[in-house]
């Protein structure tokens, strides 16, 4: 009898190991007919879809391994969220009615203390923050600051500050233990003093950034807090860098070591977030930051020799370092002879990778053809990205005395595949002997080589 009941017992937690905990989701009342919806969890940057959700009831058993956080149920119409609840997940059973009636959702949970303790405070911090950025404004564009209504204005701000901390003190403090208190202690605003200069001010939100928020925190990984951290971070550095001196670039590659040093323990949150980080780069045609998180912090990872598309770009970032001799290029003029770049006699040599659909060339290369017509020692090499020949011809005319190149193909042209250009305007400068100086975006960088 005993060893029945201790197998009884033994079936039992495994089964509940094994499977987990349950979320009952109902979607009751006018919801439209081409309304979906999903239920998603998250890890670091990854969103993860645990479930359909129907009209109706959904149960859902969570797998016992996915971990305590934040799930967000999310409906769409026509391929566009329109409602997201976050929900969080504390590794309990419960349930959720989300009832819309003439577009009123109205929200009832069920065997669950922290979602309605979580959505008050969440809904009663929302409503002071928008006012304080509100005054905040108002304050901005207000410009007597000795009258009544600006020393009223300032100390409704300032005591809606207060109460913020206050009600994130208080909420931290009654749920501790529990996810919620952990994420909203990441999310608590950092306010500067309003009265200092905006680049002291995004100084000082940098300087506290990770005084409330742990990026290794189980309950920020395995929520969308950590990405929207990650992104407000990267807003940050970003405004930041608009008042400084220094190159944008060089920033980034500065405020980017800070926060990877932040979560350096845990390599598989550096590797997710590098990930992340290389492909916003690489959209934003930060080709420097890029390059600096493969070679510095990627390439170092466990897993890095299995990784092929980055050996790719490390060959890459070898291939095209400064002191190397540049590929080759060869290419027939309009008089129908064969040409070559390292038969080019000049002191330097200018590569040009442009289109006649990029704006941001017609406004740079202007500049670039204006300044290199004294520079007798200097010629230029220009492959227009174009697979049309109408437009190309029509904007090279401008830049005659330069040897023009049609790209074909654009980003999957074999040149300039060569010189691993997928944004324009990209540029290369080369010495005597065709080995590459440096890579440029813009006149000023230019000058500085040549």
């Amino acid at each position: 009898m005993k060893q029945k009941l201790f197998l009884l017992l033994l079936s039992t937690v495994f089964s509940i190991s094994l499977y987990g905990q349950t979320l009952k989701i109902s979607l009751t009342g006018d919801w439209p007919e081409n309304v979906t919806g999903q239920l998603v969890s998250y890890h670091l940057t990854e969103e993860i879809i645990l479930s359909k959700i129907n009209f109706g009831e959904t149960l859902i058993t969570i797998p016992d391994t996915i971990p305590k956080g934040m799930f967000q149920l999310k409906l769409s119409q026509y391929g566009q969220v329109s409602f997201v609840k976050k929900i969080i997940w504390n590794k309990h059973s419960f349930e959720i009615n989300i009832h819309n009636k003439d577009f009123q959702i109205t929200t009832n949970w069920v065997n669950t203390d922290i979602n309605p303790r979580y959505e008050q405070f969440l809904k009663a911090k929302d409503s002071l923050q928008t006012r304080i950025q509100t005054i905040q404004k108002l304050l901005t564009l207000y410009s007597d600051t000795n009258s009544n209504f600006y020393s009223v204005a300032v100390k409704e701000r300032d005591k809606d500050i207060v109460s913020v901390n206050k009600q994130t003190d208080v909420f931290c403090n009654l749920l501790s233990t529990t996810p919620a208190a952990q994420i909203a202690a990441a999310t608590r605003p950092i306010t500067p003093n309003y009265n200092e200069v905006l680049k002291a001010q995004l100084t000082y939100i940098h300087n506290n950034f990770f005084n409330h928020y742990n990026p290794l925190n189980e309950a920020i990984v395995n929520s969308p807090i950590y990405k929207a951290k990650l992104n407000e971070y990267l807003s940050l550095v970003f405004e930041l860098s608009k008042h400084d001196n220094e190159i944008e670039e060089t920033l980034l590659i500065k405020y980017i070591n800070t926060y990877l040093k932040v979560i350096m323990n845990n390599e598989d949150v550096v590797t997710a977030t590098c990930q992340y980080l290389r492909k916003l780069m690489h959209k934003q045609g930060l080709e420097k930051v890029e390059a600096h998180i493969d070679i510095v912090y990627l390439s170092q990872q466990c897993n890095a020799e299995d990784d092929i598309d980055l050996q790719k770009r490390l060959e890459q970032y070898k291939k095209l370092a400064v002191g190397n001799l540049a590929p080759k290029i060869e290419w027939i003029d309009k008089k129908g002879q064969s040409k070559s770049l390292y038969n080019l006699k000049s002191k330097y040599t200018v590569v040009v990778f442009w289109a006649s659909w990029c704006e941001h060339c017609k406004e740079v290369l202007p500049e670039i053809h204006n300044y290199l017509k004294s520079k007798e020692e200097t010629q230029v090499v220009s492959i227009g990205l174009d697979n049309d020949k109408t437009p190309w011809k029509q904007e090279k005319a401008k830049y005659g005395a330069w040897n023009h190149i049609q790209g074909v193909g654009q980003w999957e042209n074999p040149i300039a595949k060569e010189y691993a250009v997928y944004a324009t305007p990209t540029i290369f400068v080369l010495d005597s002997n065709k080995k590459i100086v440096g890579k440029c975006k813009n006149l000023l960088e230019i000058k500085q080589l040549l």
